[in-house]
């Protein structure tokens, strides 16, 4: 019986060589998956067998790099990361497999492993972007429950929910992560309009300033705004994190523009993406502080520890911005956060406000779309000394 078993299992290998011989790499990630299941046992008892099968999946790894191209790229990335996570399984001492896995991702996102070699968890989020495979996501929730880290469960669980909302532990983790999350609501304030004040500008509301009446191309996520009573009553200032998200954001729309007019002759996109640039040159100019602003690493520290206090709230935060986004650009808002806090951007441009504050001996506000400020604004003010205004308050 034991010989009929290890011919059945050899047969099952001829399959999966079979699949790389013919370059049929999406039945290759079918069967190595179920392979797992049917070959583990087996693996840990024959070496040989083990040996073989590793083999096969190493060289399905140098096969598929030598068919890739820019056309295939993303399909190859992750038939290259599912195989790799095989592997994994079976070896997790493979530094090789991780550092091939890490150069996939760095590809995809542009990212960087920090000091330490260590893959984040935004890493492993992108990842997921790349496999739609959350079974190392349901492992890290289980882990961080067990390790009581309730704020890295749920950003796992976040991700898992998207993709598997059918999944079998789900009702169980969410249970055991929420029973035990701070509960703490953030105070909200309706602070008084600012009149002769500085007020610096964030991304959201300089782009508005931006995009505010070019003919008759209308921006669909356009905020209202009364900016001319913002600009005329208050001294404005745009901080150097806005400056390059705001510089970044218009190129992403120049692109949808250029996109559009391709298809609704009656737009010059060339006049309206020259409208937007020296609208973002004007504004630069005229707003934008001319030298860095150097706060202490340790007060982006502080305004994290800030908002860990509000993780339910950030979390419906997220439902509330993200719910009606496909599951892909949904995880991409995932990935750019850490354990939900907001993203990187908003902590930094908090942290200018703070230090230009301490450095000028003057009240320094921020004017704010986001409801990552303006929800917790009381808040903001009690701890930092910041008042935060949303456009609301300017009319």
């Amino acid at each position: 019986m034991g010989n009929d078993i290890l011919r059945r299992e050899e047969r099952y290998l001829q399959k999966i060589r079979n699949d790389i011989e013919e370059r049929l790499y999406d039945l290759l990630v079918l069967h190595i998956r179920d392979a797992y299941v049917r070959l583990r046992v087996h693996c840990e008892e024959n070496e040989h067998l083990r040996t073989e099968f590793l083999s096969l999946l190493e060289g399905a790894l140098s096969s598929i790099q030598d068919t890739m191209s820019p056309y295939n790229k993303r399909f190859m990335h992750r038939y290259m990361l599912l195989i790799s996570n095989v592997i994994l399984q079976y070896d997790t001492s493979r530094q090789d497999i991780k550092d091939l896995k890490k150069r996939i991702i760095e590809d995809f996102t542009h990212a960087e492993a920090d000091e330490h070699g260590y893959i984040p968890l935004n890493y492993q989020m992108n990842e997921v972007r790349l496999t739609y495979d959350v079974g190392y996501l349901a492992y890290l929730v289980k882990k961080y429950i067990e390790q009581e880290q309730w704020t890295r469960a749920l950003y796992c669980f976040k991700a898992v929910e998207m993709i598997e909302p059918d999944h079998r532990s789900l009702e169980q983790w969410h249970g055991e992560i929420w029973s035990n999350l701070d509960m703490t609501e953030p105070s909200v304030s309706r602070p008084e309009r600012p009149m002769g004040t500085a007020v610096a500008l964030d991304t959201n509301v300089a782009y508005g300033l931006i995009s505010d009446d070019i003919g008759e191309y209308r921006f669909k996520d356009r905020p209202l705004l009364d900016a001319s009573s913002l600009i005329s009553e208050n001294i404005v200032i745009m901080t150097p994190s806005v400056v390059n998200e705001l510089r970044n954001h218009l190129e992403f729309t120049k692109v949808q523009i250029r996109s559009f007019c391709k298809h609704h002759s009656r737009f010059d996109a060339d006049v309206l993406c020259s409208t937007i640039d020296k609208r973002f040159s004007d504004l630069v100019d005229t707003y934008a502080l001319k030298t860095p602003v150097c706060y202490d690493e340790d007060l982006i520290g502080s305004i994290r520890a800030f908002y860990l206090r509000y993780i339910p709230t950030l979390e419906r935060l997220f439902e509330e911005k993200t719910h009606r986004m496909a599951i892909s650009h949904r995880l991409r808002k995932l990935a750019q956060r850490v354990d939900l806090l907001p993203e990187q951007g908003d902590l930094e441009l908090l942290a200018e406000v703070v230090t230009l504050q301490e450095d000028q001996g003057r009240d320094i506000g921020l004017v704010s779309l986001d409801k990552d400020f303006t929800l917790f604004s009381s808040d903001i003010e009690d701890t930092f000394g910041v008042r935060v205004y949303s456009p609301s308050d300017m009319g």
